[in-house]
């Protein structure tokens, strides 16, 4: 018995080791500093490395000394549906353009997902994260702030042009971002980093924050992210619904009512011409008469696409879609006979990297949704309540959900942003690499609370 408990102490020791040079004050600050500087995009030239990187590539260094010098055991998350698009990637070379253009991406692809894995090596002995949750939420109401600035410095600070009035290109807010939707995709994360806080901040500080966020996200006019939005909501909604104890049976009908309102409005609307008066007029003085014309230009780009595609089966390289040249009456920029991007994650993986690179992508989805749905418990061990376990898990779940579906009209997966929060994610809804050979000393006590969802993934 004693020397199993002095084996006990020894691994508790070895732990200790091992975690410590990742907890001290340094790496907090960094993460602070990363938190802050990941909404500050601002290239340097055509490779699309911004400053940002430089730290980022220097805090790497970093912890790699780190790792050697203490071995320190890592974890690989999503190694699998990485390798497997790794190797979608390196198949769809032979049919590139632009080699230099593709080596440059998997370089950047690598980087990112090494960046990614220290984050969750440092994030993951820190607890709640509330910390570096509420510095994430500071950094977005700062940026939407630089929205009103500029408005300001324009002359155009009124709320009718900056909300709802469509005036084109130049009538989008960028914020501290190279594009508006861009910066939409950065505020529809923040949202939800503001719903992932309640029941542990005080609504008078949350409410003007995320109304502050969310008025930011209207002045971008990306009909794209406020749709993602809106789907990230009623995810958030039922998920929040489940985790306060409701009932499947009332959950399916309040889904089966709001839907059932949803097909009257429309066949109200397209049969009896209900509304057709103020459909109208929203289309054509808010910036929401766009999704037409922004429809027929992806439409465009996504048809140009599949011919390519039909052409390599497996795919025309790792960021080759902006790459080809086009006819001149084909053209997609007024300036140039280069083709656009894909605008669209699951279509760029499918044409640019092929079947395996889109199974690549297919499978770190669900492995990430997957992932918060079997982390309920740890959430709520995490902050030491099931109540703000709960919260916080419905409002990662309603992320994961809005950036889904952001990815139908954006390409997201080379953004800082979202691989810092899928490292917050990984970090909380895991337990930390352990050599634990006695279960029971790393079990905390249970938590009141619903935790049971999607049993089957338990087993």
């Amino acid at each position: 018995m004693k020397g199993s408990t002095g084996a006990i102490a020894a691994e508790e020791q070895l732990e200790a080791a091992q975690a410590r040079p990742l907890t001290g004050r340094g790496w907090g600050l960094y993460l602070l500093l990363a938190v802050a500087l990941v909404p500050i995009v601002n290239p340097m030239g055509s490779s699309q490395i911004i400053f940002v990187d430089l730290i980022n590539s220097a805090a790497l260094l970093v912890f790699a000394c780190t790792v050697i010098v203490y071995r320190v055991r890592l974890r690989f998350p999503f190694a699998l549906p990485v390798f497997v698009a790794l190797v979608g990637s390196v198949l769809a070379m032979s049919n590139a353009v632009s080699p230099p253009a593709s080596l440059m991406a998997l370089l950047k692809d690598a980087y990112l997902y090494l960046w990614f894995v220290a984050l969750v090596a440092v994030l993951q002995p820190r607890g709640a994260l509330r910390g570096l949750r509420l510095a994430w939420v500071a950094t977005a109401c700062f940026a939407a702030l630089v929205v009103f600035v500029q408005a300001a410095a324009s002359g155009h600070l009124s709320l009718q042009e900056m909300l709802i009035a469509n005036r084109g290109q130049r009538a989008r807010a960028v914020g501290t971002f190279i594009n508006p939707n861009m910066f939409a995709d950065y505020l529809l994360f923040s949202i939800f980093m503001v719903l992932g806080l309640v029941n542990q901040v005080r609504w008078r500080v949350l409410g003007p924050a995320l109304a502050l966020i969310v008025m930011a996200l209207l002045s971008t006019k990306s009909n794209g992210g406020l749709i993602s939005v809106v789907a990230g909501l009623l995810v958030w909604a039922l998920a929040g619904a489940w985790a306060r104890g409701m009932s499947r049976h009332r959950m399916a009908g309040m889904a089966a009512l709001g839907l059932g309102v949803v097909i009257a409005s429309v066949w109200l609307h397209s049969e009896l011409g209900v509304g057709d008066a103020l459909v109208q007029r929203v289309g054509t003085l808010s910036y929401v008469g766009r999704i037409s014309d922004s429809s027929q230009q992806r439409e465009h780009i996504w048809h140009r696409l599949e011919e390519s595609y039909a052409r390599s089966p497996l795919g025309i390289g790792p960021k080759n879609s902006s790459e080809q040249t086009l006819g001149i009456g084909g053209r997609e920029r007024q300036e140039s006979f280069r083709s656009k991007e894909a605008h669209d994650d699951y279509l760029s993986f499918a044409v640019e990297r092929g079947p395996l690179g889109l199974a690549g992508l297919l499978l770190g989805t669900w492995m990430a949704v997957a992932m918060v749905l079997r982390g309920r418990r740890q959430l709520d061990r995490r902050l030491g309540s099931a109540v703000a376990g709960g919260a916080l898990w419905a409002a990662f779940l309603g992320t994961l959900a809005a950036s889904s579906v952001h990815s139908l009209v954006l390409e997201k997966l080379h953004f800082r942003h979202f691989w810092l929060f899928l490292a917050v994610v990984t970090a909380m809804c895991t337990e930390a690499v352990t050599t634990d050979s006695a279960p029971e000393r790393q079990r905390a006590p249970d938590l009141p609370g619903r935790a049971d969802v999607l049993p089957a993934l338990h087993a």
